[in-house]
């Protein structure tokens, strides 16, 4: 069977796609690793007695990736599927995708919270976005694996699927997008601020410093890649570039959650929210609960008799 140059250059392009979509398997692992340490010591403490919202949000950004990899990357190397087998793959993979995605957001948008903390109508402002985005993310799923699946499958076997559905699957990026953009100018908005109120007194405030540039890290690094992806989404299916950074997208914003988890759970744990565990000297007290007096030189959340 004779190949059309067209045909040779799209078969190396779908070769790439395939070799991006796998590489965010290795960045996964390395970033787990990297970080176990924070884990143990943040979330997993023996102080730890009881399960926090940071517990659930974290279970969903640490783990769940792994899911969306496995469903993504047997999606990815096995060839010549059915709409049986392809089906389950994208619906479980791209639904964790979601999830992952909205717990990232919701630990973006309660750190943003912390640093307008005085400040209720820029609150409101916020939540309301990030209710809009939380719909529009949830109706664009929702609308493609209920009308599109088809297509999008039958897409990796004959080249067909409807620009419709195509452009639909970018929604939830796009709406992403707008809330980071929207986190990236709040939290500059903060900055610019607190230096006009507080002029010379301005450089004390390292705490505050510190949430807005981190917050300025995270913000930007899920913007650039939202954009990225969206610009994916820009070309045509029939060129072959389709979900690109799709599975990178689900890695970097599980990666980021769990940190930004395990810096909300610092700042439950500390008086100083951006002290690490690790910087915190602890004496040994006398602790008393339920009329039981014992020596204890970790857990700091049970009241200290003298």
């Amino acid at each position: 069977m004779d190949h059309t140059s067209s045909d040779i250059v799209l078969d190396k392009r779908l070769q790439m796609v395939m070799y991006c979509r796998l590489a965010p398997v290795a960045l996964w692992g390395f970033e787990y690793l990297l970080t176990l340490d924070d884990e143990i010591r943040t979330m997993w403490t023996p102080c730890s007695r009881y399960w926090t919202r940071f517990h659930f949000l974290f279970i969903i950004t640490r783990y769940l990736p792994i899911v969306s990899l496995v469903c993504l990357v047997n999606e990815t190397l096995l060839a010549n599927l059915t709409l049986q087998t392809c089906w389950p793959l994208y619906e479980v993979g791209g639904w964790t995708s979601v999830i992952v995605m909205i717990a990232t957001e919701t630990l973006l948008l309660m750190r943003t919270l912390t640093i307008w903390h005085d400040n209720t109508k820029f609150k409101r402002i916020l939540i309301s976005i990030y209710a809009v985005v939380l719909v529009v993310i949830i109706g664009c799923h929702t609308t493609v694996y209920a009308t599109g699946m088809g297509s999008i499958c039958n897409y990796r076997s004959d080249g067909n699927m409807s620009d419709a559905s195509y452009q639909v699957m970018s929604g939830p990026y796009w709406a992403v997008a707008v809330f980071e953009f929207t986190v990236i100018c709040m939290t500059m908005y903060r900055g610019s601020l607190d230096r006009a109120r507080l002029g010379d007194e301005y450089s004390g405030s390292r705490l505050m410093d510190a949430l807005r540039n981190g917050n300025l890290t995270y913000a930007c690094s899920l913007f650039v890649m939202s954009i990225s992806n969206i610009t994916f989404y820009l070309y045509p299916p029939s060129e072959g570039w389709s979900g690109m950074v799709y599975v990178f997208q689900c890695v970097l914003h599980g990666s980021l959650g769990s940190r930004i988890t395990f810096e909300l759970r610092r700042a439950d744990q500390s008086e100083d929210p951006m002290a690490p565990i690790s910087d915190i000297q602890f004496t040994s007290v006398r602790l008393k609960r339920q009329g039981h007096v014992f020596d204890d030189q970790h857990c700091v959340e049970w009241a200290c008799a003298p």
